[in-house]
């Protein structure tokens, strides 16, 4: 697995998928989760439209307010995300640090169909796991084989 060059400055596009997965998908609804219940089932059908495609990730500095002015769909996530830190308790995956208890993000990795997406998820490491690249590597590969199940980093070339 390996990332590809930078597009811009402070993300970079990494598409992960199945090989055998070249059929596009159809668009998928926005989520407005509300409880356990709605977040689950959104997150079937999330699973279910990006296991028909491959998924685009991005991973960008919390700091990097460019980039993400360049992709208004990743800002939208980004702003649910942050808006619902209490209810949801988000944490960091590598080290488990709550940031509804104060833990800081220092990088985003966010994940979007590749064909016409209407909606991104988002993952937030930590100030200190976020500078280590072989542990964000590692769990973003983890984070996202669990939406394609024998996915794999691809070189979009």
């Amino acid at each position: 697995m390996k990332a590809n060059p930078p597009l811009h400055s402070g993300g970079s596009v990494i598409l992960f998928g199945d090989s055998q997965q070249q059929n596009a998908c159809r668009n998928i609804r926005g989520i407005a989760m509300s409880n356990r219940h709605q977040r689950r089932a959104d997150l079937r059908s999330f699973k279910r439209e990006a296991h028909r495609a491959h998924l685009v990730t991005y991973m960008i500095a919390a700091d990097d307010e460019v980039s993400l002015d360049r992709h208004p769909l990743l800002r939208r996530a980004l702003e649910f995300w942050r808006g619902n830190i209490m209810q949801r308790r988000p944490f960091c995956p590598a080290c488990k640090s709550n940031y509804a208890d104060g833990a800081l993000p220092g990088a985003f990795l966010f994940s979007a169909t590749a064909v016409a997406p209407t909606n991104a998820s988002v993952t937030a490491f930590c100030h200190q796991c976020s500078r280590d690249l072989d542990v964000v590597e590692r769990e973003a590969a983890r984070v996202l084989r669990s939406i394609i199940a024998n996915g794999k980093w691809l070189d979009p070339r």
